[in-house]
Parts: structure tokens; C-alpha cells; sequence
């Protein structure tokens, strides 16, 4: 989390280590004056990939993929699949845990299925109520997309491969 006013920069430290380089450099970018989310997470994808460090390098192409995947998620389940397991083991044991450790954290499971459920509805309903608080605030700051606002960045990240040649053209489908 980036708080302006101090202009100081907080990290959770309980996500995956391979998130971890990217969320840095995101929340750098930050300080150096990139406000809007999904340009923040580009720039931070792209600093990682253009590193010259295997494992920020690996962390950037990581985070590239998860928002990838999630935008295409909603697009074409069949193509998703396909990709998701066309990844090597190292690189499906990294995603998949980054997305148990985020899946985990609106789940509440002490043992006790009574209590668990109960515990899980109320940091769902706590959860909710955050990320609509959130989204509002973002919405405040002039990023109209407000949470979606982070997902954002595939749209600069396919211009930017496009662009350079490195990925093909993704053209529309016409409509009918």
C-alpha cells in the first residue's frame, strides 16, 4: 500500500516470495510518481523483466501471466485452460500458490466446521465491505475503474509487446 500523504510505501510481507519483487517495484513506482494502478503494476512488470535479474525477471513474467490469465478468464475459459496447463511444473507450483495464498485469506478454517463457516462469512462480509470502501476511494482519485483498475495493466502490457513486435497483433472479432 502506497500512503501519499508520507509519500511512505508498506508491503505485505505474507504473500509468496515469487510475488514479491513485483509488488516492490509496484509500490516503487509509487514513489516515483506513478499513481494509477494498472500503470503502476506495468511499470513495475516492466522494470522486473527488464532487470537483469533472474528472479525479479521471473517475478515480473509471473505477475504478467496471473493478469494475463485473469483477463483471458473471463474471455475464453477453453483457451485459459490451455495455457494454464501448458505451464511447466516450477511455473504452475509458483502461480498456484500466490493463488491458494490469496484464495486463503477470505477463508477462515480452524478446524471446527460450525465455527469455520461462520468466521469465513464474516471475513467475506468484512472483506466486501473493504474492497467497496476501496474502490470508492480509488474511483475519488480519477481511476474511473476503481479495483478493476489493477487488472488494467494487460492492455499496456499487450500494446507494449505488440508494439515491439514481440507478440502478435490481437485483433477483434467483427461483431454481427
Amino acid at each position: 500500500m502506497y500512503f501519499a500523504l508520507t509519500g511512505e510505501a508498506n508491503i505485505n510481507t505474507r504473500p509468496p516470495g515469487a510475488a514479491m519483487p513485483l509488488t516492490v517495484a509496484h509500490e516503487h513506482a509509487h514513489q516515483l510518481g506513478v499513481f494509477a494502478e494498472d500503470e503502476a503494476n506495468f511499470v513495475g512488470i516492466m522494470a522486473c523483466i527488464t532487470s537483469g535479474n533472474v528472479i525479479f525477471e521471473y517475478a515480473g513474467y509471473l505477475s504478467g501471466l496471473n493478469h494475463l490469465l485473469n483477463a483471458l478468464s473471463a474471455e475464453d475459459i477453453e483457451t485459459w485452460f490451455e495455457i494454464r496447463d501448458s505451464l511447466s511444473d516450477e511455473v504452475y507450483k509458483d502461480w498456484q500458490e500466490n493463488f491458494d495464498f490469496w484464495r486463503a485469506q477470505r477463508e477462515v478454517n480452524i478446524g471446527f466446521n460450525f465455527i469455520d463457516n461462520i468466521l469465513t462469512n464474516v471475513v467475506v462480509t468484512v472483506s466486501d465491505a473493504v474492497d467497496t470502501v476501496y474502490d470508492e476511494y480509488l474511483k475519488s482519485q480519477a481511476q474511473e475503474l476503481g479495483l478493476k483498475s489493477y487488472g488494467a495493466c494487460v492492455d499496456l502490457i499487450v500494446e507494449h509487446f505488440v508494439t515491439r513486435g514481440l507478440l502478435e497483433s490481437v485483433k477483434e472479432e467483427p461483431t454481427e
